[in-house]
């Protein structure tokens, strides 16, 4: 089974810019939400960075208080 993984990072607590996965959030053009891709990480041990926010999502997890 695989994680889906979404940290999100800033270079000071107090920044005014903030990434996801390493890449800098900023709305398009339009002011449309930019696309949330994750990463994947396999089955393991998982480590945090300090300081972030990171979710992890199971998709085939077949958990049936999620439907």
């Amino acid at each position: 089974m695989y994680a889906e993984w979404y940290t999100l990072t800033a270079t000071e607590l107090e920044s005014k810019t903030v990434a996801l996965n390493g890449t800098e959030l900023k709305l398009g053009n339009d002011d449309s939400l930019p696309a949330l891709k994750p990463q994947r990480a396999g089955a393991g041990q998982v480590t945090f960075a300090p300081a972030s926010i990171t979710f992890l999502a199971f998709p085939k997890a077949n958990n049936a208080s999620c439907r």
